[in-house]
């Protein structure tokens, strides 16, 4: 497994998670467990937990804690500027 910014966004993405639904996103009543929750769940979607959510913010999120590496931001300039382009779009 290759380490890089991206572990940094996931875990960005853990604390997005739970301040918008006062849940984490993946749980287990050991490190095994959790480590099989990560890799094997998808949290729900923070709108279906809150519907106060705002959709936008739920994007960003579930981008963030994507499986795949590859899957997320690229680096943390790539969300700073998707951060930006939603609080420019209200």
């Amino acid at each position: 497994m290759y380490v890089d910014q991206r572990c940094d966004i996931f875990s960005f993405g853990v604390v997005m998670y739970q301040m918008l639904t006062n849940k984490l996103p993946f749980t287990g009543e050991n490190e095994i467990a959790l480590i099989h929750s990560i890799f094997n769940t998808h949290p729900e979607k923070p709108s279906l937990i809150n519907k106060n959510c705002h959709r936008g913010l739920e994007k960003i999120t579930l981008k963030c804690i994507e499986k795949e590496p590859e899957n997320r931001f690229k680096n943390v300039d790539e969300l700073l500027n998707e951060i930006v382009k939603l609080k420019n779009s209200n």
